[in-house]
């Protein structure tokens, strides 16, 4: 908020495929949700919010979905960045379906995942932004 002195929203939305949280869901993923995101982001630009598109591996690979984040990119006012599901991430083997937590995997598969995970959001929605 170049300008302002005050207080400050950060607002993050965690953009996943659909109902997460179930385990077919997991399996044969959808995204639904995703096509309200334009939607979602006019409501942000009425009211001058500049939010942040934390993009998980399979949304970035969903055409429909990647191309709805480029554009809302190119609006200038949104950035995107990484939210890792370590279930989805590759290198993921189909045992990690049942592992919804990081802890759950090792940090060598963790490291690698989050390196891979970089590449399709770079690729398909823009540059991802990485924070300390």
């Amino acid at each position: 908020m170049t300008g302002h002195e005050g207080p400050a929203l950060l607002v993050a939305i965690d953009t996943e495929s659909d109902n997460q949280w179930d385990r077919e869901a997991r399996r044969n993923p959808t995204f639904v949700n995703t096509r309200a995101l334009e939607r979602l982001h006019d409501f942000f630009a009425q009211h001058r919010v500049r939010p942040t598109y934390v993009v998980t591996y399979p949304v970035a690979r969903d055409a429909e979905s990647a191309a709805a984040l480029r554009r809302i990119v190119a609006r200038g006012d949104a950035e995107i960045g990484a939210h890792h599901h370590a279930w989805e991430t590759p290198p993921c083997e189909p045992a990690d379906i049942d592992r919804t937590k990081c802890v759950h995997v090792s940090g060598g598969q963790y490291g690698e995942e989050f390196w891979i995970h970089r590449r399709p959001r770079a690729r398909r929605t823009g540059p991802v932004h990485e924070r300390g």
